[in-house]
């Protein structure tokens, strides 16, 4: 309950440096036309997909899979070539892709993976923990948005709706921090599901090409 209204980062080394260094933030062009989407790959999250397919499918430059499994070239070419990547399904993605896989990537876009778990990290005792989200860190994401606990389909519905309507109508200027604060709101359970979604990398002010 502590978190929420807040802006939670978890950030590397090297983002902790470039903070240490004066950068507080990081200006950061996006064209929120060159995306791709990834929406109930299982076709077993109804909720999402009523919601998103219509929508999705019709955005100007959008491109991606509705109901259908991706494989590794689907990420690999999402990765590289898109400047936004939502995955809208269960976990992190990993059942399609491989930590090892993504490592190898220059990974372009901000990333927002709405599934359960999706930010969680794995603790090694006194050893760095580690997790899907420091993979797409190693392979250069300038900013990744997951859950650290398990969701409610439906309020992450409501939560990835807001998001994705501040991307693309209002987010110039804006600070990707002050976007997902503002998102938790539309979570009917505001001190549990959305205190979920932190964010994995650089403090990012949006500037929309």
């Amino acid at each position: 309950p502590s978190s929420f209204n807040k802006c939670q980062h978890s950030m590397s080394s090297i983002c902790r440096c470039l903070l240490q260094s004066g950068c507080a933030k990081v200006q950061f062009h996006i064209d929120t036309h060159n995306t791709f989407y990834i929406l109930d790959p299982e076709q077993n999250i109804e909720v999402m997909n009523s919601k998103f397919q219509e929508w999705f499918t019709t955005e100007s430059g959008w491109s991606g899979l509705v109901a259908e499994k991706p494989t590794a070239d689907h990420y690999k070419k999402a990765l590289t070539e898109r400047d936004l990547f939502l995955y809208l399904g269960h976990g992190n993605g990993r059942q399609y892709v491989s930590s090892g896989t993504i490592e190898k990537l220059r990974c372009r876009p901000v990333t927002f993976l709405f599934g359960c778990s999706s930010g969680k990290l794995v603790t090694h005792g006194y050893m760095e923990p580690t997790g899907v989200p420091y993979s797409y860190l190693l392979a250069g994401c300038p900013a990744l948005v997951g859950n650290l606990w398990n969701v409610l389909d439906r309020d992450m519905s409501s939560f990835a709706e807001t998001v994705v309507k501040q991307l693309l109508s209002d987010c110039d200027g804006a600070s990707l921090s002050t976007l997902i604060s503002f998102a938790r709101s539309s979570c009917n359970y505001k001190n549990l599901i959305g205190a979920a979604p932190v964010i994995y990398g650089l403090p990012l002010v949006l500037n929309k090409q």
